[in-house]
């Protein structure tokens, strides 16, 4: 699945999600960044996951406001 997503989307990205033990390992699986959204599985409390989210935001407004400003 890995090589059809690069293929498809290059080698550049960031795979947004709520699960890091799914979206996380698939973001570094790619060789992507990692943004972690805490509306779904992750709350609050699960901050510190594996693998390490590289952007944290309350939601997905959020994260757009905060990456794109």
């Amino acid at each position: 699945m890995c090589d059809l997503v690069l293929e498809l989307a290059g080698r550049e990205g960031v795979v947004v999600g709520d699960r890091p033990d799914t979206d996380g390992r698939l973001a570094r699986n790619l060789g992507w960044s990692f943004a972690l959204v805490l509306t779904g599985i992750a709350g609050a409390d699960d901050i510190l996951v594996d693998p390490e989210a590289d952007v944290v935001a309350t939601d997905l407004a959020a994260l757009v406001e905060e990456t794109l400003g």
